[in-house]
């Protein structure tokens, strides 16, 4: 009996002993997931990431419905010279070689987790979808939906659509319009503008000689969600992604997520200018407001937009929210535009957030959206 006594207190001290090893194995691992490094991203040797949350609600939309969750890009280009077509695709080479995003696919595991794949560029270029179009390069607006609500169909992000180049005779000068959609969840507004004046200096330096598509140029590294690297060593984020993590609670998580943007869609009021003129395409020849609308500012004319906005302690986006709204209502003239309470959506750019900092020529998506905001007009 003293022997079988024995044996059982030495299981127990045994025991209490694992179990303190664990418990302290595993302060350790939260202590140093909740207070690691967090100045110093470790670089991605696997290409390979998952999608933030917001850039997966971005997929989702885009799938839903066609035109959301893409972002466009339209590009006049006024020469003397016409245009080189080889030069459109070999400037994009040149920027694909640069930029992960625009050699990115989206990918989903057996868990049904989504993850962006960096492509080499040969398997690259092999899927590159550019389109020339027989619409001439005046007749842009026309065409824009669409061009632009085409869902991807080649695996990479984005496509361009070339239209027909046009003679100028009194100023001899060429005209052509390239349009760029692209998925918003690898691209935001102020990284297309990026892209446009990257893309454009890459043409330039093809058509004067100083460039060419084979020469050698580094790729930038592909960045986690910005959202991550912003609340990097925040304790509560880090106790969110811990739990999220630890708990397998990312599929609960996604599966919450498209039913609430499903029951959104669905739910979301018909737009009243919609319902009074309807698109083109479900009211063919019938003369209506196009659905595009285009204006130009000139240079005298956006000085003074900024020093008003500056006068009223106003953004330059908020007063042109203000602008487009009241002419909403204006369009519609009835009974409908009077104590009308118009949601808006504005973004905010979250790369000043992020420590460190992207590199100043990366594309990608850093935007915080805040959708609970609200005009009244009477």
């Amino acid at each position: 009996m003293a022997l079988l006594s024995d044996v059982s207190m030495s299981s127990v001290r045994w025991v209490k002993i694992l179990l303190t090893a664990s418990c302290v194995f595993l302060v350790y691992k939260i202590v140093k997931y909740f207070t690691g490094e967090v100045r110093e991203l470790p670089p991605n040797t696997t290409n390979r990431r998952g999608l933030g949350h917001t850039e997966e609600m971005l997929d989702i939309l885009s799938m839903e419905k066609s035109g959301w969750g893409n972002i466009c890009l339209g590009i006049s280009i006024t020469s003397k010279h016409s245009l080189v077509r080889e030069h459109v695709r070999d400037a994009l080479v040149l920027l694909a070689k640069r930029q992960p995003m625009l050699r990115a696919v989206i990918g989903t595991l057996a868990d049904g987790n989504k993850y962006f794949e960096i492509k080499e560029i040969n398997e690259v270029i092999a899927m590159f979808d550019i389109t020339i179009s027989l619409v001439k390069a005046s007749d842009w607006k026309e065409v824009w939906f669409e061009y632009t609500e085409k869902q991807r169909a080649n695996g990479l992000l984005w496509r361009v659509v070339i239209l027909q180049e046009q003679f100028m005779p009194d100023t001899e000068d060429y005209v052509n319009t390239l349009m760029f959609n692209f998925s918003h969840a690898c691209v935001d507004g102020v990284s297309s503008v990026k892209f446009c004046k990257q893309f454009l200096n890459n043409m330039n330096e093809l058509a004067n000689g100083t460039g060419w598509v084979d020469q050698q140029i580094s790729s930038l590294d592909l960045m986690p969600p910005f959202h991550e690297i912003v609340t990097r060593g925040r304790i509560w984020h880090s106790l969110f992604n811990f739990m999220l993590a630890s708990c397998d609670l990312r599929p609960i998580l996604k599966f919450c997520v498209e039913r609430l943007l499903g029951h959104f869609i669905e739910k979301k009021r018909n737009n009243p200018y919609y319902e009074q003129f309807p698109p083109n395409p479900h009211v063919p020849n019938t003369p209506i407001p196009s659905r595009l609308n285009v204006k130009v500012f000139t240079g005298g004319e956006t000085k003074d937009i900024i020093q008003a906005c500056k006068a009223n302690n106003c953004t330059v986006t908020g007063a042109i929210t203000a602008a487009a709204h009241l002419a909403f209502c204006e369009l519609i003239q009835d009974d409908k535009s009077k104590n009308m309470e118009l949601e808006s959506l504005f973004a905010i750019n979250g790369q000043r957030f992020c420590d460190p900092k992207p590199h100043d020529d990366y594309l990608g998506y850093f935007v915080y959206v805040n959708k609970d905001f609200y005009m009244n007009l009477f």
